[in-house]
């Protein structure tokens, strides 16, 4: 299991995509993931929210 920070987005149904893309890994290679911590960046005009992921990944010793 991997604790990812700051993967920010504007909906929570874009929390999956963000974070393969911040992890710079292939859809299939995401077994699973769990919203930890949600909380809210509203310092700018778009409000985003910003969530701590921990998710299991087929090959976690790159990481």
């Amino acid at each position: 299991m991997i604790r990812v920070f700051q993967v920010k987005c504007a909906y929570e149904n874009e929390a999956e995509a963000q974070l393969i893309k911040k992890l710079h890994i292939k859809k299939e290679d995401l077994l699973g993931y769990t919203i930890h911590r949600r909380s809210v960046d509203a310092r700018h005009q778009k409000v985003l929210f910003s969530y701590v992921i921990d998710c299991s990944l087929k090959n976690e010793k790159k990481f």
